[in-house]
């Protein structure tokens, strides 16, 4: 359980770490800074994009029907 919860922090720490360098690849390829708005050199950004996500409310229209 503790090794399965481990592999699993760690895949997720991988996964927010690649986030980031592909953002700074791409934004060196445009000639942009990237983001570094949270945390030092905009480590925690996917993060915090990650948080938004999660927090973020569902709006639909009054008759729409969602399954």
């Amino acid at each position: 359980m503790i090794e399965t919860c481990l592999y699993l922090l760690i895949f997720i720490f991988l996964s927010f770490f690649l986030e980031w360098i592909y953002r700074k690849s791409v934004a060196r390829v445009q000639k942009r800074y990237g983001p570094l708005h949270v945390g030092p050199s905009g480590i925690l950004q996917p993060f915090f994009d990650f948080l938004k996500l999660m927090i973020k409310e569902d709006v639909t229209d009054g008759g729409l029907i969602v399954e």
